[in-house]
């Protein structure tokens, strides 16, 4: 897929963990996240996807809306699509409204909450 410029959107976003957990199997976490993307691809209103990585070299997906009835259908569904022992907690670890004029006063960051806090910085994309 792509690479999203979202400061092309005033897009609502979910942020996709992309590195388990401890004490989660590594391969159902991601097939998990998998399933996930490729359900918001699916849903009316997706916009696109970004990857980020932390500095911790945990990995990331950030995928937006343009509207946050979508970001909610899509949302309110992944219970019905991850395996029993998983929560929609321990994969979508964020979710919000991005507005590209707020990345000069917030310097576009994303908290993410965790058992620790993690920053994902959205990176320069490229033009």
């Amino acid at each position: 897929m792509a690479k999203f410029d979202p400061r092309r959107h005033p897009p609502y976003f979910a942020v996709i963990s992309r590195t388990a957990p401890a004490g989660v199997d590594a391969g159902q976490f991601l097939d998990s996240g998998e399933r996930m993307i490729g359900l918001a691809a699916a849903e009316p209103g997706f916009l696109g996807i970004e990857d980020v990585t932390d500095e911790h070299g945990n990995a990331y997906t950030v995928c937006y809306w343009n509207r946050v009835e979508s970001l909610r259908r899509w949302r309110g569904d992944l219970a019905n699509h991850i395996p029993p022992k998983m929560s929609v907690e321990q994969i979508v670890c964020h979710e919000g409204c991005y507005w590209h004029w707020l990345r000069d006063v917030f310097d576009a960051i994303a908290r993410v909450d965790r058992s620790n806090v993690v920053e994902v910085a959205f990176g320069e994309v490229a033009a």
